[in-house]
Formats: C-alpha cells, sequence, structure tokens
C-alpha cells in the first residue's frame, strides 16, 4: 500500500513482466483526511476497511426493496409513539375531569353541611325541622346523581388512576428497551449492515408491545375484576332509573288522557316538572281546583310517598287525590278522606285509569269542598266535630262498597238476562198470524239463502246461514267447473 499525496497514474501500455502487472494493481490513495486518519490508527488495515464498504454497498444495491420496508417499519414506529402519546394526553384528561368529579362533590358535600348547620341552628325548636332536612337531603341526592350521570363516563375514580399509572410506567419501559435495542443494534456493525435482522427486530418488538399491552389490561376487564363489577352496577343502577322514569312518564300520559276525556270542559296542566306540585291540576270555573298525584306500582304505595304527597297538598293549599292504578296504598282504605290543614286528600286503590272511579272521587271532594265552605266561620275553622266527619267518611264507603258491588253483579247478570229476553218467543203463533196477516214477517227468522228454514231465534238463523252459505257456494262452484267441461267438450 502507497500512501502519498500525489494524483494516481493510469498505466498506459501493457506490462511486460509480472512486476510490472503488481505494480499496476496497486491504487495511490490521495485524500489528506484518509491519509491523517490511517496514520493516527496504524492498527487498522486498510484493505479490511475497504472490504467491508465494498460488501455494505453490494448489499444495500442488490436488497432495495428491504430498505423501503425499513422506511415503512420507521414510519410505523413513529405512528406507534404518537399514538401512545395521544393515550397519554387522554389520560392526563381524564385525570383532571376526574378531580373535577372529586372537587364538585366535595363542594356539595361542605354546601350541604353548612346549609344543615344554618338550618339546625335557626329552627332548633322548630317542628317543621324534619320536612326542611328531608328537602335538603333530596336536593343534595339530586344533584349528586346528576353529577356523577354526567361525569361517569369519562373515568372511574382510583381505578382509572391505577390504569394511568400503569399505562405511563408500560410505555415508559417499552420505550428504553426500544431505543436498548436500537442502539446495541446500531452499534454493531455487522447486524447494521444486514437489514433482514433490523425488520426481525423491529416485527419482535411490536409483539412484545403488543403483548404487554394486552397482559396489562386484560385484568381490567376480567369479569372478576373491582372495575368490571363496578360497572356492571352502575350500568344497572342507571338502567333501573331509566326504566322507572319511563314507566312513570307513560303512566303519566295515560293519566292525562283519561282526565281530558272524563272531564272535557276542564282545563288539565301538567305539573309533574315543577315541585312540589303532584303530577296534574284539574281546574273548572264551577268547582275548586284538585291535585292528582298518579302511583303505577305492582305493590302497595309506601308511607314515604304518601309523606310527599301530603307534603304537596300542603305547600299548594290545594285539594287532591292519590291514584294508585294497580295496587293499593298503605295504611289507607279505598276511597278514604282525610283532611289536613283543610284541604281534603281522597285516596283511590286499583284506579286502572277508569273514569267512572276518578269522576267518584272529584265528585266527593267537589261535595265536602261545599260543605266545608259552608260550615267555616269567619276564622276558617270547622264546626263540626271529628265523630261527624267519620261518620259521614264511613258512610260514604259503604255507598262506595255497594255501587261497586252493584255494578260488577249488573256486569256478571247483564249476559244472563240478555240470553232470558231473547228466549222470549212464539214460534207457532208467529207462524199462525204470518199465514193471515203479512205485518208479522218482520218477527219470523227465515234463511235468506235456501228461503226455507225457518229458525226459533236469531242465533239459530245465524248458525243456519253461516253454513247454508258454505253450501251455496260449493253448489255454485261445482255448476261452473262442469258448464266449462261441457264446453270443451263441445270445442272438441
Amino acid at each position: 500500500m502507497m500512501m502519498q499525496p500525489q494524483a494516481s497514474r493510469q498505466p498506459k501500455q501493457q506490462p511486460s513482466n509480472p512486476k510490472q502487472q503488481q505494480a499496476q494493481n496497486q491504487f495511490v490513495l490521495t485524500s489528506k483526511k484518509c491519509i491523517e486518519f490511517y496514520g493516527k490508527n496504524p492498527h487498522i488495515d486498510f484493505n479490511n476497511v475497504n472490504e467491508m464498504f465494498v460488501e455494505l454497498f453490494q448489499k444495500l444495491t442488490s436488497s432495495g426493496g428491504n430498505i423501503f420496508r425499513i422506511d415503512e417499519m420507521k414510519n410505523a414506529l413513529s405512528l406507534l409513539d404518537k399514538k401512545i402519546t395521544d393515550l397519554d394526553h387522554n389520560i392526563s384528561q381524564n385525570n383532571i375531569m376526574i378531580k373535577m368529579t372529586h372537587d364538585n362533590l366535595n363542594n356539595n358535600k361542605d354546601f350541604y353541611t353548612q346549609q344543615m348547620k344554618a338550618i339546625i341552628q335557626e329552627k332548633e325548636n322548630d317542628p317543621t325541622i324534619l320536612n326542611l332536612i328531608r328537602e335538603a337531603n333530596e336536593t343534595w341526592t339530586q344533584k349528586s346523581i346528576m353529577t356523577i350521570t354526567e361525569l361517569i363516563p369519562k373515568v372511574n375514580g382510583s381505578v382509572s388512576q391505577d390504569i394511568s399509572k400503569l399505562i405511563q410506567d408500560q410505555q415508559q419501559r417499552l420505550i428504553e428497551e426500544s431505543n436498548n435495542k436500537f442502539q446495541s443494534f446500531l452499534n454493531d456493525k455487522r447486524q447494521a449492515s444486514q437489514p433482514e435482522l433490523l425488520e426481525k427486530m423491529i416485527q419482535n418488538n411490536y409483539e412484545t408491545i403488543s403483548n404487554k399491552l394486552l397482559n396489562t389490561f386484560q385484568p381490567f376487564f376480567n369479569q372478576e375484576s373491582t372495575f368490571h363489577q363496578n360497572n356492571v352496577e352502575l350500568r344497572n343502577f342507571l338502567d333501573r332509573q331509566n326504566n322507572s322514569t319511563l314507566k312513570g312518564k307513560v303512566s303519566e300520559e295515560k293519566l292525562e288522557h283519561c282526565l281530558n276525556q272524563a272531564f272535557p270542559c276542564g282545563s288539565i296542566v301538567d305539573k309533574s316538572g315543577e315541585p312540589k306540585s303532584c303530577d296534574y291540576l284539574l281546574e273548572r270555573t264551577e268547582y275548586s281546583a284538585i291535585l292528582f298525584e298518579n302511583k303505577d306500582y305492582a305493590n302497595n304505595v309506601p308511607n314515604d310517598e304518601i309523606k310527599k304527597f301530603i307534603r304537596d297538598i300542603e305547600y299548594q293549599k290545594k285539594d287532591g287525590i292519590m291514584l294508585s292504578q294497580h295496587s293499593g296504598i298503605a295504611n289507607k282504605k279505598n276511597y278514604q278522606i282525610d283532611i289536613h290543614d283543610g284541604q281534603i286528600m281522597v285516596f283511590v286503590h286499583c284506579a286502572k285509569y277508569d273514569e267512572s272511579k276518578i269522576r267518584v272521587a272529584v265528585n266527593l271532594v267537589d261535595h265536602l269542598r261545599h260543605v266545608l265552605n259552608k260550615y267555616k266561620t269567619e276564622k276558617e275553622e270547622l264546626v263540626f266535630s271529628k265523630d261527624d266527619m267519620s261518620a259521614i267518611n264511613k258512610e260514604y264507603l259503604a255507598f262506595i262498597d255497594q255501587r261497586n258491588l252493584l255494578i260488577e253483579n249488573y256486569k256478571k247478570t247483564y249476559k244472563e238476562h240478555l240470553k232470558q229476553l231473547e228466549s222470549f218467543e212464539m214460534p207457532l203463533l208467529i207462524k199462525l198470524l204470518d199465514s193471515i196477516f203479512t205485518n208479522v214477517d218482520q218477527l219470523t227468522y227465515t234463511c235468506q239463502y235456501c228461503k226455507t228454514y225457518v229458525a226459533k231465534n236469531k242465533r239459530a238463523l245465524t248458525t243456519h246461514q253461516n253454513k247454508c252459505k258454505k253450501t251455496i257456494v260449493n253448489l255454485d262452484a261445482d255448476a261452473q267447473i262442469n258448464e266449462t267441461t261441457e264446453d270443451n267438450n263441445t270445442l272438441k
């Protein structure tokens, strides 16, 4: 090897001996930078370096397709890194939402506590303290349910924090492992010159990342995990709330239609969206307004709902009727009358959207309201005793029971009476009179198809005519077929 800073010389004629041939195959290194490098590193063999680069260039020129595959893998890795970054960002946003949810609940809790303290201090000896506490409880419960319903799809408390921490740890670990592998691969010059090894390593990294992510998240979606069980319980709770709300809305629409049919001259106002106002308000020009509380339960209406109804009546200062559509009412008889703070309340069992039952309750309220207004003093105090009211109540309940019993008996005996009335016939007398007079034809039951059969009653005539009609239709069809056959034979 000759290293001189001179221009290379190319032979102009063929050498005549081996020494000249050997001198021709030698190349002169003229790069000053390369000469300085080899001068500083005398242990590096010039021929080995050239052979390594020649082999690298040969593989690069012969495997152009692999280069594109390596570029695609690099792009895929970049895309994966971007998705992991977006996932980390979403987790950060979810953590913010979790914190906001906790802060909101804590603020509601503090507000509720302060309000309770103020109420207790101001109303310490007031008998209405229980009602105020119940109202505060309902307000806080509604706010809490609304907050949870709006924000729960985002995240799930501490479980989401655990997921976020695991994702961050796995992400950091995978990035470090990938960087170490790539760094060791690039440091190894022999492997760097073989694109197949780079492709295999990237594929292995993909599989490793996929398996680790799957193993990390699998426990959270397992049916036995706390995360899965909490989600199932929450979903069932929300479904029950939605089903109950939907059922109540359908029942209220049925009651509204029933009230419009029963009182065509009245004004039916929907009060379900207003607090302490029952469900509907019936307004009429000649009578006082009446509130309606609708309940569509499978079991008897509980005491808590009765207390809410009494609270609404007390707040609105109007008479009211509680209708239980398919069940009874706890501790209340059917059509029981209660008077609370001068307001009339009637409780109706198993109304089943029956207009007659609703009219009875309304008439009862109208009558008692007229009596109460008539016997009031200037201080709006009642002038008759509770014993009188109790006797009136018992008398009216007995009247209602007798009325309902009479209606049921009439329904049962109606068909029997109708059969007995239809059996009042004298066919022989009718036949005799028919032979003499023509004005009794309307009382005979002659078949309109055969014109010969005479029935004893209308039911027997109907049965015969159904059979006779089928027979005549079949005879007509057979006759038509015979005529068609004869015509065909004639044409032949």
